[in-house]
């Protein structure tokens, strides 16, 4: 077992290594970008212990600023003043990253502030036809990553404060932030990928934290000039909490998107549910994950009536789903940080798990238990006697006292002045969750996962140098073979 691990840590360091040499003797720009993201990919997809990098980071900056076009002198000195710029790297359709954004955002353009919106790689959630009737702009970048990162800087270029929504890879961006921070623009980065490596932590002013994880291990383990709590916009302004009676015979609900129900070690949605399935007769729906993942075929031919595997889904389907439910448990072992707290203000009763790995992105953390026997039985309790002990009613009057769209806006636009807050003494304490609980998950096949895709944009050059350099490395057979098919042939 330990040789396993040291065998897998040997393997990631290596390919770590050779990504970050091969970018800084990259003899193009593209090229450098390209090892770069797939270095930042490399260590998401591994939960690596790495959490940043700001001396790669600098290096590469260093020897490619002059590629970011300068434009200050040809702006007129009040086209962007008082204005914002939000860089996304992606947006979506489900889940709460491009939520949060959109929170923000109306938020910001309550206080009459304008607003421009950069999307570096693809708008997936048709965030520029939502805001098209909007007075922000919305620019989705194309062609090569050198030819986004010089666009990018120059239409981010002028405003007051450029705001950092970005994936953890997307290097581009933050580069552009180092060179725009520099230029005097406030720089916020809103840490949503909390629990991993990302760039751009060390080019803002701030990091917006929205979980004690986050906090903690942005404390511990990035560099950063400054962090300031933000959270989630979990409740919106004009909402109000529906505290009907339910009817403990419908179905128990869970959502979340597939990867948050993988199994990992003892923790498993799918035997949970075969365990409770024996012990209630309601229905199970489960938005968000694919019956085409293998865990869930067993329950699935053996309760081909009782569950319901939906996939992901609008919205509005998932508020519908809110509203006939008898109770909703969130998903393990990856939490559900926005739709738990969603289901409880829905009026639902509801029940976690992780209470002893809590990510302390919510008041919601309250309610969690200890274990998946615990679970079953607090459950089987609700759907049979209607007995809920768990304090919800605190839950909800603590979600809606400080994680209300305007609260958050709030800390926000104070952030913006640098009137920062402290991540709150409660969610310290409610965030009981360490890396480790993540890298537990990426190292339980002891493979190193090595990212796909934008290998074929790497010029012939690059990749020759590769595979010369591969012949020098101490890696395993398995590694060796993904590396040269991915260097070879692009994917």
């Amino acid at each position: 077992m330990q040789n396993k691990v040291q065998n897998f840590q040997k393997d990631l360091d290596q390919i770590s290594v050779m990504l970050k040499q091969q970018a800084l003797l990259a003899s193009r720009f593209d090229d450098a970008l390209i090892c770069s993201q797939l270095l930042g990919r490399l260590h998401f997809e591994n939960i690596s212990d790495s959490f940043c990098d700001d001396e790669f980071e600098e290096d590469i900056y260093k020897k490619w600023q002059t590629n970011l076009v300068d434009v200050w002198q040809k702006l007129p000195l009040s086209k962007n003043k008082g204005a914002w710029c939000h860089i996304i790297t992606r947006t979506y359709g489900f889940g709460g990253h491009t939520r949060l954004f959109i929170e923000l955002w109306k938020g910001i353009s309550a206080r009459q502030i304008k607003q421009s919106i950069i999307i570096t790689d693809k708008d997936k959630g048709d965030l520029r036809e939502i805001l098209l009737n909007s007075e922000s702009n919305v620019d989705v970048l194309s062609g090569g990553l050198a030819r986004r990162c010089s666009d990018m800087f120059e239409i981010a270029c002028g405003h007051d404060v450029v705001v950092l929504h970005i994936h953890p890879n997307d290097i581009g961006a933050a580069l552009v932030a180092r060179k725009l921070r520099l230029g005097g623009t406030k720089v916020l980065f809103v840490n949503h990928s909390d629990h991993t490596f990302s760039f751009g932590t060390g080019a803002a002013d701030a990091v917006l934290e929205i979980s004690a994880t986050g906090w903690k291990t942005t404390q511990g383990r990035r560099k950063v000039l400054a962090q300031h709590f933000l959270g989630i916009p979990l409740y919106p302004n004009n909402h109000t909490v529906q505290n009907v009676t339910r009817n403990i015979s419908g179905p128990i609900l869970s959502v979340g998107n597939a990867s948050k129900f993988h199994p990992m070690g003892d923790l498993n949605f799918a035997i949970f549910l075969e365990k409770l399935m024996k012990l209630v007769p309601n229905e199970v729906i489960l938005i968000g994950p694919k019956t085409t993942d293998p865990w869930w075929k067993p329950l699935l031919n053996k309760y081909p009536s009782r569950l319901l595997i939906m996939g992901v889904q609008h919205p509005k389907i998932i508020k519908t789903a809110y509203q006939r439910a008898a109770c909703y448990i969130d998903s393990f072992p990856m939490d559900g940080g926005t739709s738990f707290s969603e289901a409880i203000m829905s009026g639902l009763p509801c029940f976690g798990l992780n209470k002893s790995s809590a990510p302390g992105v919510s008041p919601a953390e309250a309610l969690r238990c200890y274990n998946m026997n615990e679970l079953i039985e607090e459950v089987v309790a609700y759907l049979k006697h209607g007995n809920y002990s768990k304090p919800i009613d605190i839950v909800k009057e603590n979600i809606k006292k400080n994680f209300s769209t305007d609260v958050v806006v709030e800390r926000l636009y104070q952030s913006s002045l640098n009137n920062g807050e402290p991540l709150p003494k409660y969610l310290h304490d409610l965030g009981t969750r360490g890396v480790g609980y993540f890298h537990t998950e990426k190292t339980d096949g002891f493979k190193v996962s090595i990212p796909r895709k934008i290998w074929w944009k790497l010029s012939f050059s690059s990749r020759v140098r590769m595979l010369i350099g591969i012949k020098a490395m101490d890696l395993s057979a398995n590694s060796v073979k993904l590396l040269r098919r991915r260097i070879i042939f692009g994917l």
